[in-house]
C-alpha cells in the first residue's frame, strides 16, 4: 500500500454527550465522561469509528473491519483505517478541564408526576457548542480508491449523526462545523512525501485552525448540503408555548442564596469556540415523557376494563401505577421500560431535549413565585420559591424505532391528542391550578385506532398462553 489518505474535520455538538468512563469515583456524578490524564474529555476513537462503519455499504464496511474467512483461527487483521480520538478545540479545554454541566435526574412517581427521593441521578455531560478536532488516516493501493473513500466519508461528516449507548436518548447530536473537510493524499513511495510523514504524522496536534493546515499542503473542500436521510423511526411533533408561566426544574435545589430561586429551572450549559459558557432554558423531556407515560398507561387500564373486562386487581398488576411495580405483561414491561436492580431497559420511545425560543425577544424568567403557607400547609413541606419562564416556545419530537408494532404508534399518537385539551397540570401536586403551556400536536406519522384494539387483544392472550 502506497497511498495515505489524511483526512481532518470540526465537529460541532448540537446536544449535550455523555460518553461515559464507568468510574465511580467521583464525588460529585454517577456518571462522568471519559476524560484523558490531564483531565480533558475526549471522543474515543472507537466510538467514531463505529459510527462511521454504521453509515457505509457492505463494500466500503468490509473494507474497513477485514476479515479473513479462510483463517478464522488466526488473530483478525487490522483495519486499514485509523481514527484517532477526538479532543475538543484548544480554546475550549481550560473551561472543560473540570465538569461544567452536571444534570439531576430522577424517576417520577406517575400517579403525581412528583419525584422519587431513591431514584436520583447526577450524570455528567458535554455542553451544546463542544468542538471536536476529528482525525483519521488510511491506507490505499491507489490514489482513485483513496478519493472514492474520501467521497463516503465526506458524506458521512456532512450528513451529522448522533453519538453515544442506547441511554442517550437524543442526546450527542453532532454536525460538520462550516461543513469544512482537509485532507491530503500521500504517496508513500516518494521519498519527500515520506519524509513530511514521518516529520509531521497525521495531525494529532492540530489546533483546528484551518489556516495552519494551508502550509503543509491540505486541501480544503466544502461539502455541499446533504439531504437528510430517509427517518428510520417513527414519529409526531408537538409544539409547545409557554402560556401562564412555566417551571420545569433541574432537579437540584442546592443552597439558598439572596434573590435566587430555591429550585431552578431547567437550562443546559453552551459553550463557544473561544472556550466561553453561558446557559439556556431547556426541556430535558423528561417532562413531557412522563405526561405521556401517565396518559398511556391511563388508557391502557381503561381499555382492560371496558373491552377486557378485567377486575381492577388484574389491570394494575398488568399496568400497575407504582413505578416500583414492573408489569407481570411483557409486551407492556419491554414498550414503556423499567429499572431493577442488577438490570434495567429504556422505553422504547424517545423524547428529545429541546432549547426554550422566542426571537426576537430575550427569553425572561418571571420574578420569584412563593409558594404561600397554605399551600405549605397541604403539600406537607417547607415553603420554596421558585422562578418560573414567563414566555417562550419549544418542540416536542417523540419518537419510536420504525419497525416498532402499530399499537405503540398509536397509543402515544392517542395520549399526544389527550395532551393537546390542556386539561393536565404541568407539575406534580404541588402545582395546583398551574398549567403552565400549551400544547398543539403539529406532525404524527401513521397509526391505526383498529391496530391498537386488535393487537393489544392478541397481545393481552400471548400473555396468557405464556403464564399457563
Amino acid at each position: 500500500m502506497k497511498f495515505r489518505l489524511v483526512c481532518l474535520a470540526r465537529l460541532r455538538l448540537t446536544s449535550p454527550l455523555q460518553i461515559g468512563s464507568g468510574r465511580q469515583d467521583i464525588p460529585f456524578t454517577d456518571r462522568p465522561v471519559v476524560r484523558d490524564v490531564r483531565g480533558i474529555p475526549f471522543i474515543p476513537g472507537g466510538t467514531l469509528a463505529g459510527a462511521l462503519a454504521a453509515s457505509l455499504n457492505k463494500r466500503w464496511r468490509d473494507w474497513l473491519q477485514p476479515a479473513d474467512k479462510k483463517e478464522e483461527a488466526k488473530p483478525p487483521k487490522p483495519s486499514p483505517l485509523i481514527v484517532d480520538d477526538a479532543y475538543p478545540l484548544p480554546a475550549q479545554e481550560k473551561s472543560l478541564r473540570w465538569p461544567v454541566e452536571i444534570r439531576d435526574q430522577v424517576t417520577l412517581k406517575h400517579d403525581t408526576l412528583t419525584a422519587k427521593p431513591d431514584h436520583y441521578f447526577r450524570p455528567e455531560v458535554l455542553p451544546v457548542g463542544t468542538i471536536f478536532r476529528f482525525a483519521c488516516r488510511g491506507d490505499f493501493r491507489s490514489s482513485r480508491k483513496a478519493e472514492g473513500f474520501l467521497q463516503e466519508l465526506g458524506k458521512f461528516l456532512a450528513g451529522g449523526g448522533a453519538l453515544g449507548g442506547k441511554q442517550s436518548s437524543g442526546s450527542g447530536r453532532w454536525h460538520l462545523q462550516d461543513r469544512k473537510l482537509a485532507y491530503r493524499i500521500l504517496d508513500l513511495s516518494q521519498p519527500e512525501q515520506l519524509k513530511f510523514w514521518l516529520g509531521h504524522g497525521h495531525g494529532f496536534t492540530w489546533d483546528g485552525k484551518w489556516s495552519s493546515l494551508r502550509r503543509f499542503g491540505f486541501k480544503e473542500i466544502t461539502m455541499p448540503p446533504v439531504a437528510p436521510p430517509p427517518r428510520s423511526r417513527w414519529q409526531l411533533v408537538l409544539g409547545v408555548e409557554i402560556k401562564d408561566g412555566l417551571h420545569l426544574s433541574g432537579g437540584a435545589t442546592g443552597l439558598p442564596r439572596r434573590d435566587e430561586a430555591d429550585l431552578r429551572q431547567a437550562e443546559r450549559v453552551t459553550i463557544n469556540g473561544r472556550g466561553n459558557l453561558g446557559r439556556e432554558y431547556v426541556d430535558y423531556g423528561s417532562a413531557v415523557k412522563g405526561r405521556l407515560r401517565s396518559v398511556m398507561e391511563m388508557l391502557l387500564r381503561t381499555y382492560l376494563v371496558r373491552y377486557q373486562n378485567l377486575e381492577e386487581g388484574e389491570v394494575l398488576k398488568l399496568v400497575p401505577v407504582d413505578p416500583n411495580q414492573t408489569s407481570t405483561w411483557p409486551a407492556v414491561r419491554d414498550f414503556f421500560g423499567f429499572r431493577e436492580k442488577r438490570r434495567g431497559k429504556k422505553g422504547a420511545w424517545q423524547v428529545e431535549e429541546r432549547p426554550w425560543h422566542n426571537p426576537p425577544v430575550t427569553l425572561t424568567r418571571e420574578d420569584h413565585i412563593c409558594l404561600d403557607e397554605f399551600t405549605q400547609q397541604v403539600v406537607k413541606t417547607a415553603k420554596f420559591v421558585f422562578s418560573p419562564l414567563n414566555q417562550g416556545v419549544s418542540k416536542v419530537i417523540v419518537s419510536l424505532p420504525a419497525q416498532a408494532p402499530p399499537w405503540q404508534k398509536t397509543l402515544l399518537a392517542f395520549a399526544a391528542e389527550l395532551l393537546c385539551l390542556n386539561l393536565l397540570p404541568w407539575g406534580g401536586h404541588a402545582s395546583r391550578g398551574y398549567l403552565g403551556a400549551k400544547l398543539t400536536l403539529e406532525y404524527v406519522d401513521g397509526f391505526s385506532e383498529k391496530a391498537l384494539i386488535n393487537e393489544v387483544a392478541a397481545l393481552l392472550k400471548t400473555g396468557e398462553q405464556e403464564k399457563s
